[in-house]
């Protein structure tokens, strides 16, 4: 494959992998010089060895691309240095002045994330600058009228976000920490009250307040709860109030995307502007510059009118640095646009790259640039309705070939209707989008938006039933998948070795390709033989709640609270069943299980003094919250050399199993302090 028309993807490759390694094998902090030192080095070696001809193009490459791979493990370490050094220490309450930032979505809790701006502690003022998570009772009337802008003074007691010990769970903390958030706290009603409203700065405030003046529009002109909410999500990026019915639709049809503003919905309102300005045509550099200025202010426009979230933003920069290499640098190529826009963005914010949104928008893109025009060939339709359809098709195909690793990895299914509901959603979201944004420019004229938004509601009705029509089809979507690391690499390989392979007709590459390609088979059908036969046990780091699986082969024995209905225990469990090819889950009846050479048991204080716990000697006790016998009782009728204890154990009752734990020669596995207990039986 010929690199050379493409300098930038190269660059943002390895640019992108000093990002990763700095990340994942965390070089220590004291190394930052050196690695400056080496940025020097490689600098003078490269000035030096080039003089010899033959090699200097060799050289060159090696150390420039040496350089960029060192500049993003530093950028990324000074990124990992300043998050660190935001964190506000201590146990006690903290009295705290910060501006909303954004309104987040909890069931159960009033949620804002801020940015803090000053701690007052012994009467000091203290300057600070990080991100909170702050969560308020949902009853409190004072929260409910808190909008984003908004400065507020609280008092509350910070606590580092907790790592998820669960295994294979959704690490919560490596995703807020990827946003700038290490740290979050609870705030009692009457501990919190609003200074002033209108603390963003002016561009921040701007948008802030022409999302808001939407949002009223919406609500005036669209009736339907549901219509409302569609429209919310696509004009102003709000998803708070979908409904999980109508999301879980939209997933499984893969067509959620449509539903978050991104790069797509952006380029959607810029390209009836780019074709009317592309009618114009003219060589002219002044009347070049006149038209790029035109779109950019275009682009900006919408990103202020949706709120200027970091999702939108991101967009808006990706979309008007398109504009800018296509308008003014025509023959510059695409793929290098992209790149020196993912470059720019990485440098101001390292940790985008382990963004989901940000992987998937470039991921996307990078798949419908290459597969879309290879796609596009396989059929010539002459009617104008079949070869739009045809281009809805091709173009949702192309964009799933790189991305359906990633779907399955992350989200764990494959939706099969996507080229389908595609069909239906980007036209339907077009004309929301375009009437939408007319709407609220017309708002003025009650009887314009009153016609605007009744064709706005109606084609979000069509589309939510449509979506949903096609979500029941047999075979819309394959649930329940998952696959491992190793297997997401070797898909990724097997794809790139084909790309190897169609660019430049290298014999290898194809059979690689395809050895890739059966090798991740091969890999998840010997985990499903194997999963027939597993023993194992898991314990649950779950605040108050005491729950355990008993994995034997393809079924899991749960135990938990009688009448226990939550949606924290399908979170905490959901990726560890998918992994380990669970097909049914029933209750556990009995606190005692044991295999051919290895048991556990389930303390229970009721059943102390009967048949079934005398003269036990379990390899695992489990000791549950509800626990009241002192631990030298319990030894009195059952013997391990390894307890566990709930995570959600008295302080005073644990430390006496601690304190036993030297005197007995006991190894302790204290739930809340080292995590989840998972053990398998080989």
């Amino acid at each position: 494959m010929n690199w050379a028309p493409f300098p930038y993807f190269r660059i943002a490759l390895v640019f992108c992998a000093g990002i990763f390694v700095q990340e994942y094998f965390a070089v220590n902090g004291n190394f930052a010089p050196i690695l400056v030192g080496l940025l020097i080095i490689s600098w003078l070696l490269y000035e030096r060895i080039a003089q010899n001809i033959a090699l200097k193009p060799i050289i060159s490459g090696i150390f420039i691309l040496t350089v960029v791979f060192l500049t993003g493990m530093i950028r990324t370490q000074l990124a990992a240095s300043r998050l660190d050094q935001s964190i506000i220490s201590g146990d006690t309450y903290k009295y705290i002045s910060g501006t909303i930032i954004e309104h987040l979505k909890s069931q159960n809790t009033i949620r804002f994330q801020i940015r803090s701006s000053m701690l007052v502690n012994d009467s000091m003022q203290i300057p600070v600058d990080n991100q909170l998570i702050i969560s308020f009772k949902i009853n409190d009337s004072i929260a409910q009228r808190y909008k984003r802008g908004d400065i507020i003074y609280i008092k509350t007691k910070l606590k580092n976000v907790k790592r998820n010990t669960n295994p294979d769970a959704f690490d919560y903390s490596k995703y807020l920490k990827y946003k700038g958030i290490l740290q979050m706290g609870f705030v009692l009603p009457g501990d919190h009250h609003l200074i002033k409203s209108g603390g963003l700065h002016f561009f921040q405030q701007l948008a802030s307040s022409s999302a808001y003046y939407a949002e009223k529009v919406i609500h005036q002109y669209i009736h339907d709860e549901q219509a409302i909410s569609i429209a919310e999500a696509l004009l102003i990026g709000k998803k708070i109030n979908i409904r999980p019915e109508v999301y879980k639709s939209y997933a499984d049809t893969g067509a959620v995307h449509v539903l978050s503003v991104s790069g797509m919905h952006v380029a959607i309102f810029i390209a009836i502007f780019i074709y009317l300005f592309g009618l114009w045509k003219s060589h002219n550099l002044t009347i070049g510059i006149i038209k790029v200025s035109c779109l950019l202010i275009i682009v900006w426009f919408y990103v202020f009118l949706t709120g200027m979230s970091p999702s939108v933003f991101r967009a808006g920069m990706m979309v008007s640095f398109y504009i800018l290499g296509k308008e003014l640098f025509r023959k510059a190529s695409t793929y290098n646009i992209l790149s020196i826009t993912a470059i720019l963005m990485l440098m101001y914010d390292p940790y985008y790259l382990f963004q989901v949104s940000f992987q998937l928008s470039f991921i996307s893109l990078l798949s419908i640039l290459y597969f879309q025009p290879i796609i596009e060939k396989w059929w010539y339709p002459d009617n104008k309705i079949l070869k739009f359809t045809w281009t809805m098709v091709n173009v949702s195909l192309a964009a799933q070939i790189l991305i359906f690793p990633f779907s399955i990895y992350i989200f764990h299914q494959m939706p099969l209707s996507f080229a389908l509901s595609s069909i239906l959603a980007i036209p339907l979201v077009s004309v929301v989008i375009y009437l939408g944004t007319l709407m609220i420019i017309l708002s003025s004229l009650p009887p314009v938006a009153q016609f605007l938004g009744w064709i706005i509601e109606y084609c979000i009705v069509i589309m939510n039933a449509g979506i949903e029509w096609i979500s029941y089809l047999p075979g819309s979507v394959i649930q329940n998948l998952y696959i491992s690391d190793l297997v997401l690499f070797l898909l990724i390989i097997s794809i790139s070795l084909w790309i190897l392979w169609n660019e430049t007709m290298v014999k290898y590459a194809l059979p690689l390709a395809a050895f890739a390609l059966l090798t991740s088979v091969s890999i998840v059908t010997l985990n499903k033989i194997k999963a027939s036969g597993q023993k194992g046990i898991v314990i649950y780091d779950l605040f108050d709640i005491d729950a355990v699986d008993v994995v034997s082969g393809r079924t899991v024995y749960r135990y938990v609270p009688e009448g226990f209905n939550d949606l924290r225990m399908e979170f905490a469990s959901t990726n560890f069943l998918l992994k380990h090819r669970i097909q049914n889950i029933d209750s556990l009846q009995y606190y005692y299980v044991e295999w051919s050479d290895y048991s556990f048991l389930i303390w229970n204080d009721h059943l102390y003094n009967r048949l079934l716990f005398k003269e036990q000697s379990p390899d695992i006790l489990y000791i549950p919250a509800n626990t009241r016998l002192s631990p030298e009782i319990i030894f009195n009728y059952v013997c391990s050399d390894k307890i566990i204890l709930s995570p959600n154990m008295r302080r005073k009752y644990k430390t006496k199993w601690l304190n036993l734990q030297a005197e007995l020669n006991i190894r302790i596995h204290d739930i809340k302090e080292d995590g989840a207990f998972i053990h398998f039986i080989r």
